[in-house]
């Protein structure tokens, strides 16, 4: 499961995003208080986001420690940009948030409906795309298109599993398509993936012998497990 770390020691604003956080069932987010207990934590556990309130301890988060992490997404919480320094605002490496409640949840959001897509959101997509790239898909073919929403959907939302009755419609409706439009452009860009690679090779990335074309619903809960 994707791991998440916050630090803050402001309590009234953890115990504000707690409640919201008990909810989240996709992610498994740590919240820490003690600037120890955040370098022990960046150095022994693999995080695809990390969630840092600058307005505590600033001469400890300095800009030489924040360059040094090597993590890629690094959120920086902010309640005046004076507290930061210029060589963190100028460093691409960090996205700068004002500090709030909602700036924090919006991150957390797993919602596939916002024109603008969350950070989690972006980050799925661009781990489906890697796995679709991998099986020598063709990416500019729309049936890959419906099936990365297809395998989006699931993945942000564990009320959603059925194809035929949940996700098809859901997608169909976002290209103002029909349903079967939908379910045969993705038969027919697995069949392309197919004939693009060795069947070997795709009972390996299975993890199991199929010895034929996966169908939709096979190659889609594959890659789910796998991202």
């Amino acid at each position: 499961m994707n791991k998440v770390l916050i630090y803050s020691n402001d309590l009234s604003f953890l115990k504000g995003l707690n409640n919201y956080i008990s909810n989240i069932k996709n992610l498994e987010i740590q919240m820490c208080t003690s600037l120890s207990l955040l370098k022990e934590n960046l150095e022994k556990i693999s995080y695809i986001l990390v969630i840092i309130d600058t307005n505590n301890d600033m001469e400890a988060i300095n800009y030489k420690y924040l360059s040094n992490l090597q993590i890629n997404n690094i959120v920086l919480l902010y309640d005046t940009l004076d507290n930061i320094d210029e060589r963190v605002i100028e460093d691409k490496k960090f996205i700068l948030k004002e500090k709030s409640l909602e700036n924090v949840k919006a991150l957390l959001s797993y919602d596939t409906s916002d024109e603008n897509d969350s950070f989690l959101v972006l980050y799925t997509k661009k781990r489906i795309l890697n796995e679709i790239k991998g099986l020598k898909f063709e990416v500019t073919n729309i049936g890959v298109q419906y099936l990365i929403d297809c395998i989006l959907l699931i993945k942000c939302n564990d009320a959603l599993y059925n194809l035929e009755k949940d996700i098809y419609p859901i997608v169909a409706k976002k290209y103002n398509v029909t349903s079967n439009k939908v379910k045969w452009n993705i038969y027919s860009c697995i069949n392309n993936m197919s004939r693009n690679n060795s069947m070997e090779r795709i009972n390996r990335y299975l993890g199991f012998s199929y010895n034929r074309t996966p169908t939709p619903k096979v190659l889609i809960f594959t890659i789910v497990n796998k991202i």
